[in-house]
């Protein structure tokens, strides 16, 4: 992380901390093995170790919630594709954006679950990175796309045996004991960070 980017996340934190000390929650997607999660501690560490992270359902949940906490960011990928929603909300604030690589992209699945080129198969992913699951489901005869509400779910499935494959990422593969098979890709993605709007950021 660059020394601009630091300075950038302690001047986001200091004017939603204010002058009097206390701890700063950064709001966004769970479970801890979301990528979003991932960025959101690497953010907290860097700033100060007394803030924390909390995470939600969803990006909407995790804006509520920072609309209801002064001392709240919603941090939320700029891949989203709802993302313009918190932009036009009126109740927030863009405090900025930056750029944080994610951890390491691929497709995977359990340990010895074997697919034949000629099987339909399932590919469980998050609508962020659909082209991923896009691309692989092409080598098959058939195919089908699960979307699900994050990477970790989308990792979860495909280690239940509710799918075949998953596009997930290196936390989550750990995490629920599976496997790439593909070479996991490295992606430098940018972020938003949103405070609550307060009065005199109204002319902003």
């Amino acid at each position: 992380m660059t020394n601009e980017m630091r300075a950038f996340l302690k001047h986001a934190f200091d004017r939603v901390r204010g002058s009097v000390a206390g701890t700063v929650t950064v709001a966004t997607l769970g479970p801890a093995e979301t990528s979003s999660a991932c960025v959101a501690h690497r953010v907290v560490r860097t700033v100060a170790a007394s803030d924390e992270v909390r995470l939600f359902e969803t990006f909407e949940g995790a804006a509520t919630h920072v609309v209801n906490d002064s001392r709240a960011l919603l941090l939320v990928p700029n891949a989203y594709a709802s993302l313009n929603t918190f932009h036009f909300d009126t109740r927030l604030r863009l405090a900025g954006c930056f750029m944080h690589p994610i951890p390491r992209y691929g497709i995977a699945r359990r340990p010895g679950n074997s697919v034949s080129a000629g099987a339909q198969i399932t590919v469980a992913t998050h609508p962020a990175p659909i082209s991923m699951a896009k691309d692989f489901a092409a080598r098959f005869a058939g195919s089908r796309i699960i979307l699900t509400p994050s990477t970790a779910a989308a990792a979860e499935s495909a280690a239940n045996g509710t799918t075949d494959y998953c596009v997930t990422n290196a936390v989550a593969v750990a995490a629920y004991g599976l496997q790439f098979v593909s070479a996991p890709r490295n992606v430098v993605m940018g972020w938003s960070l949103f405070s609550a709007r307060r009065r005199n950021d109204a002319g902003e």
